[in-house]
């Protein structure tokens, strides 16, 4: 039988916990401490997985096909319903095209319905 346990706290309890017999280390936060993670969980081989910061953005550029990255980053941003490591969670758009990107993407979303 397996036990999946989840643990909040600062540094000190991430690293007591690495000092447990564990069989793998999941942790979403910033590069930095996934570092200390891979580090210390290296030494004794354990399964690591890290989603470490980011905030996953975009940047629509004013020479970009604005259809084709409104799609895109509809798509990207509602992706599994935001529970994928890779969705978009925010957009930056060049002012120049900023009015003709956000008409686009409401309209691609509209269609999601």
């Amino acid at each position: 039988m397996g036990l999946f346990g989840v643990v909040l706290g600062a540094g000190p309890a991430g690293a007591a916990l690495l000092d447990q017999p564990l069989n793998g280390a999941f942790f979403t936060g910033s590069y930095a401490t996934g570092v200390k993670i891979a580090e210390a969980a290296s030494k004794r081989l354990i399964k690591v997985q890290l989603e470490l910061g980011g905030k996953d953005p975009a940047y629509v550029r004013p020479d970009a096909d604005i259809q084709n990255a409104a799609a895109g980053l509809a798509d990207g941003a509602f992706l599994q319903h935001r529970q994928s490591c890779c969705s978009v969670e925010r957009i930056y758009v060049h002012a120049d095209v900023y009015d003709a990107f956000v008409d686009a993407f409401v309209a691609e979303v509209k269609t999601y319905a």
